[in-house]
């Protein structure tokens, strides 16, 4: 696999998942989804693999941003898909949106 680093474009090949890197860099081959390492999504058939029975029942959804628990890796999601995202084994989790103050 090739070196991910930051506004690199992975796919999942289990699902349809698709996900940008906006901060940090994973260790080689440390993304995964759906417990499947993630490939670059530049020049690759973009037709998932065939879902296997195991596939998370959380979904990886559009337009969110996910990251570990240490904030070191954030990835966004771009194309959402039925899998969950993981580094190095470890769910990533949903970014909450930062509560803006009243302005009343």
């Amino acid at each position: 696999m090739a070196e991910v680093k930051l506004g690199t474009r992975l796919r999942s090949v289990a699902c349809t998942t698709e996900v940008v890197v906006t901060k940090g860099s994973p260790p080689q081959g440390a993304l995964s989804c759906s417990g499947q390492p993630m490939v670059p999504s530049e020049g690759a058939d973009t037709t998932p693999a065939v879902p296997s029975g195991d596939i998370a029942l959380d979904k990886t959804l559009l337009g969110k941003r996910y990251r570990t628990a240490d904030g070191s890796i954030e990835v966004l999601c771009v194309h959402q898909g039925r899998g969950s995202l993981a580094v190095g084994g470890m769910p990533l989790e949903l970014v909450k949106p930062k509560l803006l103050p009243a302005s009343d």
